[in-house]
């Protein structure tokens, strides 16, 4: 039985194996983290369904957010740089730390974000672009946040979000 097992993201193993600090024996992707692209509830027209489009709004956005720690470097630095676009927005890149990007989009805070889509966290009101029923999304947010509804929702052992 290993006395420690760590869970990081790459490349953190890599190079924690390379200063032998962990076995690269007992190295295992367990999981893959999708990335979701944030924006205000009312943004401009955005194109975010293609590479190119989503390569033109982080070049034409005015402040981007990322989380701080290894997942903000996976966007700032790897993914940046996959789409070519890593030198030209490097000056308006800002780390969060402590909340959810999605939370600095929504106080407009940034024109765009980036963040792990299991780590968006509580943030209310947040509807895929790809969806195509985004007024029936509308509403079912809406309705999640009524009380009728926060008390099944509380009843379900989950923590409600308004009293």
């Amino acid at each position: 039985m290993p006395d420690n097992v760590l869970v990081i993201l790459r490349p953190d193993p890599d190079r924690m194996a390379a200063r032998g600090l962990v076995l690269r024996a007992g190295t295992e992707d367990v999981a893959r983290s999708r990335t979701a692209t944030l924006v205000p509830a009312d943004p401009p027209r955005l194109d975010l369904d293609s590479r190119a489009g989503r390569r033109s709004a982080v070049l034409a956005a005015r402040s981007i957010a990322c989380p701080g720690g290894g997942s903000g470097a996976f966007v700032s630095q790897i993914l940046f740089r996959r789409v070519g676009v890593r030198d030209a927005v490097a000056g308006r890149v800002h780390e969060i730390r402590g909340e959810p990007v999605a939370r600095t989009i929504a106080d407009g805070e940034a024109a765009i974000g980036f963040q792990q889509v299991s780590e968006i966290g509580d943030v209310p009101g947040w509807i895929a672009t790809a969806s195509r029923h985004r007024d029936a999304a509308a509403r079912l947010v809406r309705y999640l946040t009524t009380p009728p509804a926060q008390e099944a929702i509380a009843a379900s052992g989950l923590g409600r979000v308004r009293p």
